[in-house]
């Protein structure tokens, strides 16, 4: 009974609703309607999107740097190996240092 009692009190509102707008009003309701439900999750939708490629454009701007920091890198450990010498023939001590055995090699 309680059920039909509410079903009776929205049909009651509804004709009230329906009573006091106008015809044009009336049929622009369901378009409003449907035009909310799905134009929401759209916009969502876009701002993520947004979102997305305002974070892609600095993050591929950090990986060319990168790029670019790690072929400089590269460039510059092999270079630094151009002045390392390998001397074969001669004794290696543990706490050697390269001063003394340039005297070394001067007598």
């Amino acid at each position: 009974m309680a059920v039909k009692g509410k079903k009776a009190e929205v049909d009651e509102v509804a004709k009230l609703v329906e009573d006091s707008l106008s015809p044009k009003v009336l049929k622009a309701i369901p378009e409003e309607v449907r035009r909310s439900i799905l134009v929401e999750p759209k916009k969502e939708h876009l701002k993520t999107r947004s979102r997305n490629i305002e974070v892609v454009g600095p993050v591929d701007a950090l990986e060319k740097r990168l790029d670019a920091l790690e072929k400089r890198l590269d460039a510059l450990e092999q270079y630094s190996h151009r002045n390392c010498l390998l001397l074969h023939g001669l004794q290696e001590n543990h706490n050697e240092n390269a001063v003394s055995l340039f005297h070394f090699s001067k007598i």
